[in-house]
């Protein structure tokens, strides 16, 4: 199933990564970008498992130790825009994470899943809605990229209701072809082709055996986060160039944990309670 990964010609992210030069190179852009946020990723307790190796996981994904103390991530990094947004967003969850107050009772020393989605998602999305890519790539070739992000948006929420139907399908009947349910609702929820031949590209997408029940997590965080940023960027400004976004995200978000009801967390960082307004609003 690997060539369910490559990238059409006219993809934008193909002619950013012939820029891309190494491996190294993605981590240290993506440290940057989290220094101009004023998180110092050096020198903070995250332990990183970065590049690929014979017998590692090849998934991606970030353990939360210990609150305020232990942050680990394992990735598996090329010199792609795909391992700068895996690594902006892995480390979305690390700082949530290593923000979240030890004062709090334990089982409020962690994050609703949706809410430290939609952080981390939202730092994936950087290299796309600002300029951490500016100097490395050309301004001609990074404005493509930057223009596809609204159409990889409405993408997102349609394959998320996708994976979604399917998964709530495959459990209620776990017997059936899951080519052919696959195929039915690629047809339905994408625009596929129903003439397509019949494949397995469902095993492709590790959270189905994994995190099992979780896709609903994402569909939910594209909308926090899109709230999310639109809240901070008329706080702070572009966050990737303003050192005050670690504290306000620390002091106004990650701290409080689970402790305040997850509705009203929400509420409380943004002002307003969770809709789909901002997230239109950043398609238009």
């Amino acid at each position: 199933v690997y060539h369910y990964g490559l990238l059409l010609d006219n993809n934008p992210s193909k002619a950013v990564n012939e820029s891309l030069k190494t491996k190294e190179q993605v981590v240290d852009i993506s440290k940057k970008a989290y220094l101009g946020m004023g998180y110092d990723v050096n020198n903070m307790p995250i332990m990183l498992d970065l590049f690929p190796r014979k017998n590692k996981n090849t998934h991606g994904f970030c353990f939360d130790i210990e609150a305020g103390k232990d942050a680990r991530i394992l990735a598996n990094l090329t010199n792609t825009t795909e391992s700068i947004n895996a690594l902006c967003h892995e480390l979305g969850h690390s700082v949530y994470i290593l923000g979240t107050s030890r004062e709090l009772p334990y089982p409020d020393q962690t994050a609703y899943p949706a809410i430290t989605e939609a952080v981390a998602m939202m730092m994936g999305d950087l290299e796309k809605r600002e300029d951490i890519l500016k100097g490395i790539v050309d301004d001609e070739t990074l404005n493509k990229y930057k223009k596809d992000f609204k159409k990889s948006e409405a993408n997102f929420i349609n394959r998320q209701v996708f994976y979604i139907a399917f998964e709530k399908n495959m459990y209620e009947n776990p017997d059936q072809n899951l080519q052919q349910l696959w195929h039915n609702l690629k047809v339905k929820y994408t625009g596929a082709s129903a003439r397509d031949n019949l494949n397995n590209e469902w095993a492709t997408i590790p959270h189905f055996i994994s995190h099992p029940g979780y896709m609903q997590n994402y569909f939910r965080a594209e909308l926090i986060k899109a709230q999310m940023y639109k809240h901070l960027h008329k706080k702070l400004g572009n966050i990737t160039e303003n050192k005050n976004t670690a504290d306000y995200l620390n002091n106004n978000l990650f701290k409080y944990g689970t402790s305040i009801e997850e509705s009203e967390l929400i509420k409380k960082f943004t002002g307003e309670p969770l809709s789909s307004k901002a997230f239109c609003e950043s398609l238009t």
